[in-house]
């Protein structure tokens, strides 16, 4: 376990201001501040932005697909069986 921990302490403890110097190790060696590098992660099944777009591009498509549905419908009844009021009935 230590093994495959030993870069990453080094690379904490290089970044670190030592009190002597009042500098980090890395930037007395090579003159700039390294950025963080990520650590490598396992497979996630958090979708990458492309796959999160199609998904919600292709749920807009089907929910306006069924919203017209919906309208086609209700144009359809209220043509159909349709029997104004009259004044005299309301």
């Amino acid at each position: 376990m230590w093994k495959l921990l030993n870069s990453l302490m080094e690379f904490s403890h290089n970044q670190k201001v030592h009190s002597t110097t009042k500098q980090t190790p890395f930037y007395l060696m090579m003159g700039y501040e390294p950025k963080d590098i990520p650590l490598a992660f396992n497979k996630t099944n958090t979708p990458t932005a492309e796959q999160q777009v199609k998904a919600l591009h292709e749920a807009r498509n089907e929910a306006a697909a069924e919203h017209e549905l919906a309208r086609q419908k209700m144009a359809e009844r209220s043509t159909q069986c349709f029997t104004p009021f009259k004044k005299e009935e309301s």
